[in-house]
């Protein structure tokens, strides 16, 4: 049939036996037929082993629940997949927040979504990539940092400052290995910090945002999820600097650091029903919101290091937002999981991960997340608080990263440690 202009092709063929189709892409016809070649040489089962013979490899086994082993991988190997790609142009790899078609911003570049989900799944793959792609992509988007979204050539998609973006960068830190850390990588560092001190409170000692972990505007512009992403990323570029022999420079993030510390509890902390809690935010003032946003879970505070599991006003922070006090809990429902502005019906694939990394409520958020098929067992970023089938947000590549991560930080990396 003549296929212009139609969604489908119908080869007028008879297959009595399996067929194999063999299409290539490249930068122009001469390269694409040059590797349809290579194709046909290797042979559908030469690839097709090989490609097995790779994914058996770089399967991470959990023998004690194959339900959760299954999540795991397959949001493992479609993170690997989908959120980094290599431009045919400048023969370069690239990451992306998702390059499948089905998502719905499709192609751009979310600082928080690869840095913070995306690539610590990727060093489960495969850590060479992994260190590349971190310092690569650090040299690349440092120029815009904090954007709410960029192109993936790195210049601005989406304008407005996210404080927990550009103390993204940082957290990556942690990972990379000494050599890695030239004159070039920390002056652009450096540069990454100098945009952040703009948004400095001096009064609180706190760093301001102008938007939430969701994109959306923030009401009050002291956000604590943000500040404790900054207060611990700073501890690496600390780190580093000290290592380079930039003592001054050292000294003054220490300072910063101690500082975000004292501010978070003496500002972000309120009495609410008769015990302390952590705030979602605050103007410094008087005035302040109790939220929990799930790109930025107030369940992460452990795994950030800024509270142990035990720390009394982290436990009421978590009883106060999974109780029948705040609106976007759902008691009666079959899923648990906190919905919130963005979508405020549905429960947040994003937050469930940020539950299973959060000790309190482990062993409950992987029970929901059992109960939580959302999209063919890939994450989405919000699900039915019942069916638990996809509601928004299908084809998240960095989104299942960071479920994947989460899965392996909490059964398998905590239980060797």
């Amino acid at each position: 049939d003549d296929f212009k202009g139609k969604q489908t092709l119908n080869l007028k063929i008879y297959c009595q036996n399996k067929n194999c189709f063999y299409i290539a892409v490249n930068y122009d016809p001469d390269g694409a037929s040059a590797t349809l070649i290579h194709l046909k040489r290797k042979g559908y089962s030469g690839i097709y082993n090989e490609f097995l013979d790779w994914l058996k490899k770089k399967t991470i086994p959990y023998p004690k629940d194959p339900a959760l082993d299954t999540r795991l991988n397959e949001n493992l190997f479609f993170n690997y997949f989908y959120s980094i790609a290599k431009d045919m142009e400048s023969d370069r790899y690239l990451a992306l927040t998702s390059r499948s078609p089905r998502y719905y911003v499709s192609g751009a570049f979310w600082e928080r979504d690869c840095f913070l989900w995306s690539l610590p799944a990727i060093k489960l793959v495969c850590p060479q990539l992994y260190q590349h792609l971190a310092r690569e992509m650090i040299l690349l988007h440092s120029k815009n940092p904090g954007d709410h979204a960029h192109y993936i050539d790195g210049t601005v998609l989406y304008p407005g400052f996210e404080l927990d973006e550009a103390a993204s960068y940082f957290i990556l830190l942690d990972n990379l290995k000494d050599h890695f850390f030239n004159e070039r990588l920390i002056r652009a560092l450096e540069e990454v910090f100098e945009r952040i001190e703009r948004e400095y409170d001096p009064q609180t000692g706190l760093f301001k945002t102008f938007l939430l972990p969701s994109d959306d505007p923030a009401e009050y512009p002291l956000v604590t999820i943000d500040n404790v992403i900054l207060w611990r990323g700073l501890q690496n570029l600390r780190d580093i600097l000290f290592k380079k022999g930039k003592i001054k420079k050292a000294q003054l993030i220490n300072q910063k650091i101690k500082n975000i510390h004292k501010g978070i509890y003496k500002y972000l902390v309120k009495e609410v029903g008769g015990k302390k809690i952590f705030l979602w935010s605050t103007d410094g003032k008087e005035n302040f919101r109790l939220y929990n946003d799930p790109p930025g879970s107030l369940g992460t505070l452990c795994f950030y290091r800024f509270v142990d599991k035990d720390n009394p006003i982290f436990k009421n922070t978590i009883d106060y937002y999974y109780s029948s006090l705040y609106p976007y809990y759902f008691e009666n429902a079959r899923i648990n999981e906190l919905a919130c502005d963005h979508h405020p019906h549905t429960p947040s694939g994003l937050g469930l991960c940020g539950s299973i990394l959060n000790p309190l409520l482990s062993k409950k958020a992987l029970e929901w997340l059992k109960k939580a098929n959302m999209d063919y067992g890939l994450l989405v970023e919000s699900f039915d608080k019942d069916s638990g089938e996809a509601k928004t947000g299908v084809g998240f590549a960095s989104g299942c990263g960071y479920l994947a991560y989460s899965l392996y930080y909490v059964l398998i990396k905590e239980g060797r440690e």
